[in-house]
């Protein structure tokens, strides 16, 4: 995927074995899809195609490197958050949250190029 090929340049001095982690933190809304890293955007849409199956096209997809690197994601998207005020909680979230984690194998061909799978 057009995806993978933008990470494969960051993996370039990887070696087999080796993988890469990104993370998407996703917010459904009012029958809207949103990108809580990108903070206010419009509604995405979700496609869903043969070789990546259902995504949400037009979705930050961020590398991280260490569980602190997710933990300031969670903390940035979750700002961007719809929330109101309920009688029972003052700070209510209005919505559902998907945080994703994808991991890619940085795995090495015949010819010793790399490939993500």
């Amino acid at each position: 995927t057009t995806q993978a090929r933008e990470v494969a340049g960051v993996a370039s001095s990887g070696k087999a074995g080796d993988f890469l982690c990104t993370a998407q933190f996703l917010e459904v809304y009012q029958e809207g899809v949103y990108d809580l890293l990108e903070g206010s955007c419009p509604a995405l849409k979700v496609r869903e195609d043969l070789e990546r199956g259902v995504y949400v096209e037009g979705a930050a997809e961020e590398l991280i490197s260490s569980a602190s690197d997710a933990a300031t994601l969670l903390a940035r998207g979750d700002a961007n958050r719809h929330t109101a005020a309920t009688a029972m909680n003052h700070v209510s979230s209005r919505s559902h949250a998907i945080f994703t984690l994808k991991l890619t194998t940085v795995v090495e061909d015949q010819e010793s190029d790399l490939e993500l799978r």
